[in-house]
């Protein structure tokens, strides 16, 4: 495609004996992105993802089977640019009294937001996925179902930057764990599960959030003056601020029948 986008996948089933099972798969694409970086030695909107898995299927029995899937993906591009469509301005707004006044359309302009002086734009995310599924089938009429999972997702890149604001991830893990066993069952015209669900996930690691100058022209003639710092647009409240935060083995479950 254009922008010297290629897409490659590639597919590999082998049989080992017959009751072994294997399939490999991957997926890799990329282009040079869409949209000129600006400040970043880098695009914006590049695609650079890559996506491996390996599926193995073991029959032990013609009534007992086991499948298991380990994936990969990585995700290298970087981030879309901001395009701003026509959008409505109320110059006589007044934020204390809450008054807005007749609306203009302003046109729309690329540069609103600034991203062509922002210095970084990269995504960099990577997860690892494993995931198993046990079935016994009694007879025709009930089986059991075991199906278990684990995924880890790292984020050491961008989820969003422009000139007013950039949100940063650091080392940002979440660990996720299911298990769920099912019963099925099949009676004449009656097919009914039961069935027992668990599910957790842990998030450990930093996010930044950079706030700069929040009000670009026009709208800074409609944030009250007494707001102002001394210098420039921004408000006092939320200018030029840097909020961490510490994510220290946040966990959250959930369980269900």
């Amino acid at each position: 495609g254009n922008y010297a986008d290629l897409t490659a996948r590639g597919v590999l089933n082998v049989p080992l004996g017959e009751r072994i099972q294997i399939r490999a798969s991957v997926v890799r694409r990329q282009n040079d992105g869409h949209h000129d970086g600006g400040a970043t030695p880098r695009e914006y909107s590049i695609t650079d993802v890559l996506s491996a898995r390996l599926t193995g299927m073991i029959e032990f029995t013609d009534n007992l089977s086991w499948r298991l899937s380990f994936s990969h993906g990585t995700n290298r591009g970087t981030l879309d640019y901001l395009h701003i469509v026509n959008y409505l301005y109320y110059p006589n707004a007044n934020l204390i009294s809450g008054f807005l006044g007749n609306p203009v359309v302003t046109p729309a302009r690329e540069n609103l937001f600034g991203q062509e002086v922002e210095p970084d734009n990269s995504i960099d995310t990577v997860e690892n996925t494993m995931s198993s599924r046990l079935t016994w089938s009694l007879n025709d009429s009930f089986s059991a179902t075991y199906l278990a999972g684990f995924s880890r997702f790292a984020d050491n890149g961008l989820d969003f930057a422009t000139e007013l604001f950039r949100n940063r991830s650091n080392n940002l893990v979440t660990k996720a764990t299911t298990h769920e066993l099912d019963f099925n069952f099949r009676f004449d015209k009656l097919n009914a599960v039961a069935g027992l669900y668990y599910y957790s996930d842990r998030q450990t690691g930093y996010t930044d959030l950079h706030i700069g100058n929040t009000v670009p022209s026009p709208f800074n003639t409609i944030v009250p003056g007494a707001l102002y710092t001394t210098t420039g647009n921004e408000p006092s409240a939320y200018g030029a601020v840097d909020i961490l935060q510490n994510n220290v083995d946040n966990p959250n479950t959930s369980k269900a029948v």
